[in-house]
Protein backbone atom coordinates (compact mmCIF):
# COMPACT_ATOMS: atom_id res chain seq x y z
CA UNK A 1 0.00 0.00 0.00
CA UNK A 2 1.61 3.51 -1.00
CA UNK A 3 2.11 6.10 1.96
CA UNK A 4 3.08 9.59 1.86
CA UNK A 5 5.36 10.95 3.87
CA UNK A 6 5.48 14.86 4.37
CA UNK A 7 8.86 16.04 5.79
CA UNK A 8 9.04 19.36 7.58
CA UNK A 9 12.40 21.42 7.53
CA UNK A 10 10.41 23.89 9.81
CA UNK A 11 8.12 21.58 12.70
CA UNK A 12 5.40 23.46 13.77
CA UNK A 13 4.41 24.88 10.45
CA UNK A 14 0.71 25.45 9.52
CA UNK A 15 -0.14 24.46 6.22
CA UNK A 16 -3.54 23.12 4.80
CA UNK A 17 -4.53 23.51 8.37
CA UNK A 18 -2.19 21.08 10.26
CA UNK A 19 0.38 22.22 12.62
CA UNK A 20 3.23 20.11 10.51
CA UNK A 21 5.99 18.11 13.12
CA UNK A 22 8.85 17.16 12.07
CA UNK A 23 7.63 14.05 9.41
CA UNK A 24 4.43 12.31 9.40
CA UNK A 25 3.42 9.49 7.04
CA UNK A 26 -0.48 9.58 5.92
CA UNK A 27 -2.28 7.10 3.61
CA UNK A 28 -2.92 7.82 0.01
CA UNK A 29 -5.50 9.84 -0.18
CA UNK A 30 -5.37 11.89 2.87
CA UNK A 31 -3.98 14.74 0.61
CA UNK A 32 -5.63 15.68 -2.59
CA UNK A 33 -3.28 16.35 -5.75
CA UNK A 34 -3.63 20.54 -5.27
CA UNK A 35 -2.20 19.76 -1.31
CA UNK A 36 0.50 17.51 -2.46
CA UNK A 37 1.37 20.24 -5.48
CA UNK A 38 1.63 22.82 -2.94
CA UNK A 39 3.56 20.88 -0.56
CA UNK A 40 5.90 20.16 -3.33
CA UNK A 41 6.36 23.57 -4.43
CA UNK A 42 6.96 24.75 -0.65
CA UNK A 43 10.84 24.78 0.12
CA UNK A 44 9.67 23.97 3.87
CA UNK A 45 8.38 20.49 2.78
CA UNK A 46 9.08 17.43 1.15
CA UNK A 47 6.88 14.78 -0.39
CA UNK A 48 7.91 11.33 -0.91
CA UNK A 49 5.26 8.29 -1.83
CA UNK A 50 6.96 5.14 -0.20
CA UNK A 51 5.46 1.23 0.84
CA UNK A 52 5.61 0.05 4.13
CA UNK A 53 9.25 -1.37 4.25
CA UNK A 54 10.24 2.11 3.23
CA UNK A 55 8.34 3.86 6.12
CA UNK A 56 10.04 1.70 8.33
CA UNK A 57 13.52 2.49 6.65
CA UNK A 58 12.28 6.24 7.03
CA UNK A 59 11.69 5.90 10.77
CA UNK A 60 15.00 4.54 11.33
CA UNK A 61 16.64 6.74 9.30
CA UNK A 62 15.23 10.08 10.44
CA UNK A 63 15.75 8.63 14.38
CA UNK A 64 19.36 8.56 13.22
CA UNK A 65 19.65 11.62 11.97
CA UNK A 66 17.51 13.47 14.64
CA UNK A 67 20.69 11.60 16.85
CA UNK A 68 23.07 12.97 14.94
CA UNK A 69 21.90 16.22 15.13
CA UNK A 70 21.27 16.41 18.83
CA UNK A 71 24.96 15.00 19.46
CA UNK A 72 26.47 17.75 16.97
CA UNK A 73 24.69 20.19 18.50
CA UNK A 74 25.70 19.20 21.96
CA UNK A 75 29.76 19.27 20.94
CA UNK A 76 29.48 22.25 19.27
CA UNK A 77 27.60 24.16 22.25
CA UNK A 78 30.90 22.39 24.55
CA UNK A 79 33.27 23.59 22.19
CA UNK A 80 31.90 27.06 22.30
CA UNK A 81 31.62 27.38 25.57
CA UNK A 82 35.24 25.88 25.87
CA UNK A 83 36.45 29.13 23.24
CA UNK A 84 34.12 31.50 25.01
CA UNK A 85 36.20 30.45 28.43
CA UNK A 86 39.66 30.82 26.35
CA UNK A 87 38.83 34.03 24.84
CA UNK A 88 37.51 35.43 28.20
CA UNK A 89 40.51 34.46 30.12
CA UNK A 90 42.87 35.86 27.18
CA UNK A 91 40.91 38.83 27.03
CA UNK A 92 41.31 39.01 31.27
CA UNK A 93 45.02 38.19 30.99
CA UNK A 94 45.78 41.23 28.39
CA UNK A 95 43.81 43.52 29.90
CA UNK A 96 45.97 42.50 33.37
CA UNK A 97 49.31 43.21 31.68
CA UNK A 98 48.27 46.45 30.14
CA UNK A 99 47.20 47.69 32.98
CA UNK A 100 50.55 46.80 34.83
CA UNK A 101 51.97 48.47 31.74
CA UNK A 102 49.81 51.90 32.13
CA UNK A 103 50.40 52.01 35.74
CA UNK A 104 54.17 51.72 35.21
CA UNK A 105 53.55 54.55 32.96
CA UNK A 106 51.50 56.37 35.05
CA UNK A 107 54.12 56.14 37.96
CA UNK A 108 56.82 57.43 35.52
CA UNK A 109 54.89 60.53 34.85
CA UNK A 110 54.05 61.11 38.09
CA UNK A 111 57.29 61.58 39.46
CA UNK A 112 58.06 63.85 36.56
CA UNK A 113 55.67 65.70 37.31
CA UNK A 114 56.47 66.02 40.89
CA UNK A 115 60.08 66.30 39.87
CA UNK A 116 58.99 69.49 37.75
CA UNK A 117 57.05 70.76 40.23
CA UNK A 118 59.95 70.82 42.52
CA UNK A 119 61.93 72.75 40.33
CA UNK A 120 58.76 75.33 39.82
CA UNK A 121 58.39 75.72 43.45
CA UNK A 122 62.89 76.59 44.01
CA UNK A 123 62.57 78.80 40.46
CA UNK A 124 59.79 80.54 42.24
CA UNK A 125 61.53 80.44 45.61
CA UNK A 126 64.90 81.73 43.85
CA UNK A 127 62.70 84.77 42.19
CA UNK A 128 61.43 85.64 45.47
CA UNK A 129 64.37 85.82 47.25
CA UNK A 130 65.77 87.42 44.44
CA UNK A 131 63.72 90.46 44.44
CA UNK A 132 63.88 91.77 48.21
Amino acid sequence: MTKIAIICTSPGMLRHGVRHPDREVYDEGRWTEEQLAAFKADPSFQVVEMDDEEVADLSQSMDFKVAVAAEVKRQVEAKSAELQKSFNKSVADAAKERTKELSAQLESANVKVTELQAKVDASAAGAGAGSQ
